[in-house]
């Protein structure tokens, strides 16, 4: 399952986060529970939009956010990922260039 609905913000607790915004509330998502983390970018036509997807294992299932750069706490985010044993510091500049190229680079993989 794949949510796309538009959250309103990203909110770090320690070690997970947090999506606000969702309806129905979700839970937070613990970094022992994320599987895999992929960035990549979507063409806007005039700008490039930096995303990802984390896969996450929960009770109900295996689940895929999709979160970008424009959201509230997308730097805070990020700097809590770069926490998971064996992540590629180096996810952005691979994602970013070149331009208006999607890049999708996995930078987590649990095993």
């Amino acid at each position: 399952m794949r949510l796309w609905k538009q959250p309103a913000s990203i909110r770090i607790n320690a070690d997970a986060f947090a999506v606000e915004g969702l309806d129905p509330p979700r839970e937070p998502v613990a970094l022992d529970d994320i599987q895999e983390v992929t960035f990549f970018k979507r063409d806007e036509l005039t700008t490039d939009l930096i995303c990802c997807d984390i896969v996450v294992c929960t009770a109900q299932g295996v689940e895929t956010w999709f979160l970008h750069e424009e959201l509230p706490g997308w730097d805070d985010l990020t700097r809590l990922l770069e926490r998971l044993p064996g992540f590629d510091s180096q996810w952005f500049r691979k994602v970013a260039w070149p331009a208006f190229a999607s890049n999708p680079t996995s930078v987590f993989k649990r095993v």
